[in-house]
């Protein structure tokens, strides 16, 4: 006798599609007016996924970790001010989540952004929290990715990089 549930078999098998149609574009159909998970790269900063949990059945909160590398010759536009090195810089970013739910999909995106602490060490956190845009979310297995940049307001480098970027590719995450 088998101790396996067909259930659970059959949310690994279309998480799994999922993920493999996430990773290999043009595999399946997809609707092309949604939010695609970028693959994974970095340039100057590092960002990864932490915990995600479920809120009240209804939502998932993802904990984004970032961090970056100062930017060096920073010149302000509003003071005319250069800063031979800047650490204190603006995080903008987007994370997206999907989830096999039945026949559908839960899906949910959102922007994230704030002041971090740029200099190669520091693990800047930021909590999203998502609500799906059609099914709700629940516990379970989900595919997440994010991507952000982290720049200077009102300034600009002397030469590039102009910013630091960095995104996740597709990960998969258990929504507790």
């Amino acid at each position: 006798m088998s101790r396996h549930r067909p259930g659970r078999r059959a949310l690994g098998i279309a998480c799994a599609a999922l993920v493999l149609s996430l990773a290999v574009p043009g595999l399946a159909s997809a609707d092309t007016t949604g939010t695609s998970i970028p693959p994974a790269a970095s340039n100057g900063a590092t960002i990864t996924l932490g915990p995600a949990a479920l809120v009240r059945k209804v939502a998932a909160q993802v904990t984004l970790h970032v961090t970056c590398e100062p930017l060096l010759d920073v010149t302000y536009w509003d003071t005319g001010e250069t800063v031979p090195t800047e650490t204190h810089l603006w995080v903008d970013g987007f994370v997206q989540v999907y989830q096999a739910a039945g026949k559908s999909i839960a899906s949910g995106g959102g922007e994230f952004g704030g002041y971090a602490v740029c200099d190669g060490v520091t693990d800047n956190a930021f909590v999203v929290t998502l609500v799906s845009g059609s099914v709700p979310f629940h516990g379970g297995t989900i595919v997440a990715g994010a991507s952000m940049s982290a720049f200077a307001i009102n300034g600009q480098p002397a030469n590039p990089p102009f910013d630091d970027e960095a995104s996740t590719g597709a990960l998969t995450a258990r929504l507790r």
